[in-house]
């Protein structure tokens, strides 16, 4: 027994800081992801309100809105938009691989 009880303690509280320590920085390494992802979230959240915001500010946008709803209906509007949203994505991912090939040539 070369060591003494004080020893013993000192090491305890060491391992014990060292686990700590290395808890605290898997638990700091989840919350930058947390935030991360939460920021990107939030991101697209300011995009949308950003567009509602200049759209707001042009009554003229507002007064067409009204009257392309009112002539076509809204079940019409509703399905023309559900479309509109597909072939945007569509055009979207086109663009892009179009980009990427572009890209890969150069």
């Amino acid at each position: 027994m070369s060591s003494t009880p004080r020893a013993d303690r000192a090491a305890e509280l060491a391992e014990r800081r060292r686990q700590l320590q290395a808890k605290c920085a898997a638990q700091r390494q989840q919350v930058a992801r947390a935030a991360g992802e939460i920021g990107h979230e939030l991101a697209k959240v300011d995009r949308a309100l950003g567009t509602v915001r200049r759209f707001v500010k042009k009554p003229v946008l507002i007064a067409v809105g009204v009257a392309v709803l009112t002539l076509i209906g809204p079940a019409r509007l509703a399905r023309w938009m559900g479309r509109s949203v597909v072939w945007y994505g569509l055009a979207k991912r086109t663009l892009n691989a179009l980009a990427m090939l572009r890209q890969a040539r150069s």
